[in-house]
Formats: C-alpha cells, sequence, structure tokens
C-alpha cells in the first residue's frame, strides 16, 4: 500500500494524534504528519504539541518544497489539511503541478454550516479585504478538483466514505466517571478572542475586546451561579493558553471536554465545534455570543445561522438577561443532527482508523488498474 502522508497547517497535538488515528494508522501502513504550520503561518502557537517518530517538521519554504519534489508521487497518498488561502496557493499548484494523489478527511464537518456574508456597504471600503476574499475564492474554485476522494461525517458534503466525526468516538469511549465532584453549569470554552484562527485564518487581531469579553462572561456566569445554585466550571479549548485564570478564579479543565459536557446539568456554548458532545449527552444547553463578534468577518450570521439550523434560540450577553433559558435539542432534530453530522448509520458503530485503512485499499486497488 502506498504511504501516507498527512500534509498539515497545524502542529502535531494530541487531539490531532487522536484524529487522525496515528497510533492505529501506523500498524497497517508506512505514515508520516508533515508538520508545514511555520511555513504557512510564522510565529503560530499551538499548545499541547507532541513529539512523534511520524513528524517531520519543515520552517523553511524552500525546504519543503524541495521535500515534495523529492517525493514519488506514484508512491504516496497525500491527506491535505491546508486553507484555501492565496497565500498557501503554492502548496496547492506544487500538489497539482505534481500529479499527487489528494484526498481531504473532514474532520469538523459538525459545524461546517454555509453562511451567506450579509455586507454592509462601509465594509467594501477595504480594496484589501474585498481583494482577499476574491482571491481566495478562486483558490477553492481552482483547486477543489486537486481532491480526488473525500472523507466526511456530513450528509451535505456528499462524501466518497463516510467517517465518525471524532468527537463521536471520543465521546462513546469516555470515562464513567465525572471528573467534578458535584453538580455544575459547564462553560465549552472558544478561547474567544485569542483563538489563533482569529490571527492566522482571518487575518484580524482583537485582542482589545479581551477585556470586556471576560467582563461580560464572568457577569453571565455570576448570574446562573446564583440563579441554579451551583458552579460555573470551564472547558478549555484545545488551543487556549491561560497564564493567568481570566474567569475569576473559576476551575479551568484542560483536554476534557467530553467527560465536562457528558456529565454537566447545564452548559453555555458559542459555536464550539463541541456541539457534538451536546448532542449526544442531550443535555441542557444554551448558545450566546458578545456584541464583540461583529467583528470577526462572518462570526456573527454563523453563531445566528446555527441556532436556526438546531431550532435553538442564540442569546446577545451584552442585552438584558431577563429571557435567558437552558433548553435541550428538541428530539427529532437531535437525532437528524446525529445522523447527518457526527455519525451516519452507515457507518456508526465502525471506527475510523478501520474505515480509513479500508477506503485506502480502495483506492489504491482503483488507482493501480
Amino acid at each position: 500500500m502506498r504511504k501516507l502522508i498527512i500534509l498539515e497547517h497545524e502542529p502535531l497535538s494530541r487531539r490531532l494524534y487522536d484524529m487522525w488515528c496515528i497510533d492505529k494508522l501506523s500498524k497497517y501502513l508506512e505514515l508520516e504528519y508533515w508538520d508545514i504550520s511555520q511555513v504557512l503561518y510564522p510565529g503560530i502557537i499551538i499548545p499541547s504539541i507532541i513529539e512523534s517518530e511520524y513528524v517531520k517538521k519543515y520552517v523553511e519554504r524552500d525546504k519543503l518544497v524541495s521535500a515534495i519534489k523529492n517525493t514519488d508521487s506514484d508512491g504516496v497518498i497525500i491527506a491535505l489539511e491546508v486553507m484555501f488561502l492565496y497565500k498557501n496557493r503554492f502548496v496547492f499548484e506544487l500538489l497539482k503541478k505534481l500529479n499527487f494523489l489528494c484526498i481531504r478527511i473532514d474532520f469538523y464537518a459538525n459545524t461546517a454550516i454555509q453562511v451567506k456574508r450579509r455586507r454592509s456597504l462601509l465594509s467594501y471600503f477595504s480594496i484589501k479585504k474585498v481583494f482577499t476574499y476574491i482571491e481566495n475564492f478562486l483558490m477553492s474554485k481552482r483547486y477543489k478538483a486537486l481532491y480526488k476522494y473525500s472523507f466526511s461525517s456530513s450528509v451535505a458534503a456528499n462524501p466518497d466514505f463516510y467517517i465518525n466525526h471524532p468527537d463521536y468516538e471520543r465521546f462513546m469511549n469516555e470515562d464513567k466517571i465525572s471528573l467534578v465532584s458535584n453538580e455544575y453549569i459547564l462553560f465549552i470554552d472558544t478561547y474567544y478572542p485569542y483563538h489563533p484562527d482569529i490571527k492566522y485564518y482571518n487575518n484580524s487581531s482583537i485582542h482589545y475586546v479581551a477585556d470586556a469579553y471576560y467582563k461580560s462572561m464572568n457577569k453571565l456566569f455570576k448570574f446562573l451561579e446564583e440563579k441554579y445554585n451551583m458552579p460555573v466550571v470551564i472547558a478549555a479549548h484545545p488551543k487556549a493558553i491561560y497564564e493567568q485564570n481570566p474567569f475569576h478564579g473559576r476551575s479551568i479543565f484542560y483536554n476534557s471536554t467530553s467527560n465536562l459536557v457528558k456529565y454537566a446539568q447545564y452548559i453555555i456554548t458559542h459555536e464550539s465545534n463541541s456541539l457534538s458532545y451536546i448532542a449526544l449527552a442531550d443535555v441542557p444547553f444554551m448558545i450566546v455570543y458578545p456584541d464583540s463578534y461583529r467583528l470577526v468577518d462572518g462570526l456573527k450570521d454563523y453563531i445566528l445561522k446555527l441556532g436556526e439550523l438546531l431550532n435553538h434560540e442564540v442569546f446577545n450577553i451584552d442585552e438584558d438577561y431577563s429571557d435567558l433559558v437552558f433548553t435541550r435539542l428538541d428530539e427529532i432534530i437531535r437525532h437528524d443532527y446525529i445522523e447527518n453530522y457526527i455519525s451516519h448509520s452507515s457507518i456508526m458503530g465502525t471506527n475510523n482508523y478501520q474505515i480509513i485503512l479500508e477506503a485506502l485499499k480502495k483506492i489504491e486497488k482503483t488507482v493501480s488498474k
């Protein structure tokens, strides 16, 4: 079987190690993880990075280009995880020119909602924004065909192969003991406004709203703690680095979201990917956002669209609290959400590494004919 090269725009974290099923897949095929994060986004910092014999790190563009050129395109399959940004075009162009067999394994399909951007006329006064938008749109059109096979948990993606959303497998294997001894309200952190995606992928920097954001969130937490007589605890985002606790000393748990969701009484969330856990656990929750979401292109529209998809009210935390309420997903919507975004009935109960391995065998037979 061909070697599998995972060409990734992020360093290998524990989350990605599990997501890509590296431990399991490496037992059955030759595998390499090419970390090209510093080539594409110099200076990006991601926590919980792990060292592995399978990792090759590239910092200089010339060395990455040389490595790609010196790789036998007939002997590998490239699992490409690089965003369609114009500055990344050299990667796509080189792989296309050298005729590499590329596949797309979409592990983030549960919140991959298409949002029609509603822009004010004022936004178009930024010539740079207009050109960036056009460039990235053309990138997507030009290079989507580079992916010969697609994997996804989303029915809307119409993939060649269905996979489970990684959260499904993690949740099903979750410990039967809660990390928190008492009843609690859980906040699923998105590391807003410091999330590196905002800076490196959205070309925005909104760190200046942090004080106002944390003030609003802590005010909300205090209100809910007094109303429900239980503490709010924090499930830190996988990319979060908190040198100081911005949540007024409330307990912060790292790499534990699945467990915390499973045993929570109530949940507060933004547009987190961990919505999959909420659907699987069937816990009452509320979706909230701050006024400053309008500063990140498309973010406010996205969270409102998410609410529409789930038929779930979305609350602005910088407005009146009188109508705040935790509610469960409607059972029909919950069932459809799990079926359409998390684990399709045709593969439910089958592990992702088995699905990917069998799919790679089929692809190998097809391209060898």
